[in-house]
């Protein structure tokens, strides 16, 4: 494999010539990489679906011999791919200590969608900020008093007179 034309004698025999195999697992069929032992097998077809949660969960539903993995291999696999699975490793062991992979796939959408729905709750509080902040903006530059400015800020976003001042003293310039 190595090009030895520049290495000096004295030295070939403590450089190993060793022979590499590269395995794109993301470009070759499932049925081949099946043929591996079912730990393997699990591992490639993870990493190849590692993007698609769905399709892993597919693909692991149809073939029952690999959808229970040793322990060992499952945290090689996710410490790999993404620790926080590791963390939910005890809600899917079975009695043998083995690991259901579907029951894996399902805690990381279900972890993915709380995730998301929380980041959209955050987004859709910002955006309520930037727009109480923009509505006293523009009430106080077309003339509104500081009174009439409040009342609207809390009929329109159904905020308390308490909640509204407190906008109210943070924007009001």
């Amino acid at each position: 494999m190595l090009d030895f034309s520049e290495v000096p004698e004295r030295f070939k025999t403590y450089i190993p010539n060793y022979q590499i195999h590269v395995l794109d697992v993301c470009h070759i069929p499932d049925e081949r990489l099946l043929e591996f032992p079912k730990d393997i097998a699990t591992m490639f077809l993870t990493i190849k679906y590692r993007d698609n949660l769905q399709n892993l969960k597919e693909v692991l539903k149809t073939i029952p011999e690999i959808e229970n993995i040793e322990e060992d291999t499952y945290d090689v696999m996710w410490n790999f791919l993404d620790k926080r699975m590791l963390e939910l490793k005890e809600n899917i062991q079975n009695e043998d200590g083995g690991i259901n992979m579907c029951g894996a796939v399902d805690q990381m959408i279900a972890e993915g969608m709380e995730r998301g729905l929380a980041q959209g709750m955050e987004r859709v509080a910002q955006e309520k900020v930037w727009g109480i902040r923009n509505m006293i903006e523009v009430c106080q530059e077309l003339g509104g008093t500081y009174d009439n400015t409040q009342f609207q800020v809390e009929m329109r976003y159904h905020l308390s007179q308490e909640e509204a001042g407190k906008y109210m003293k943070q924007y009001w310039k």
